[in-house]
């Protein structure tokens, strides 16, 4: 189990997505295709899922749908350009399934599920506290 890992569907080469990662307390694991991202979720759980649609060549419906039937749960950043497919759409609108434009909104989104505040100046992290549910 790697609660405090993120899986990243792309390359590495994308280093300020694994920058941010890490700038949110998230382990980066890249899996470079479709499949072996998948595989990763059949054997690991995972903070978040992120795909990496800058450079991975993958069919991104295909992936996310195939994602939830291995994990419900687990919240799934789509990194990249406007989606104009309607099906792609309906899938952002569901719970746990976002689309982000660019790094700055995918730190916005980790940071409010994480409870981790980022300071971009200096690229240091540090926890908030929250308050109790009540």
């Amino acid at each position: 189990m790697r609660p405090r890992a993120a899986l990243v569907l792309g390359t590495s080469a994308n280093g300020e997505l694994l920058e941010c990662l890490f700038q949110v307390g998230l382990t980066p694991v890249v899996r470079n295709t479709m499949d072996r991202a998948l595989d990763a979720l059949r054997h690991d759980r995972f903070a978040a899922v992120v795909v990496d649609r800058t450079v991975a060549d993958v069919d991104t419906l295909e992936f996310i749908l195939n994602a939830r039937d291995e994990d419900e749960s687990t919240a799934v950043l789509v990194l990249g350009e406007r989606v104009e497919s309607p099906a792609l759409k309906a899938l952002f609108a569901r719970r746990n399934t976002t689309l982000v434009s660019g790094l700055a909104e995918l730190i916005e989104v980790l940071q409010a599920a994480s409870g981790t505040k980022v300071d971009l100046r200096s690229g240091r992290s540090r926890h908030r506290m929250r308050e109790p549910n009540g």
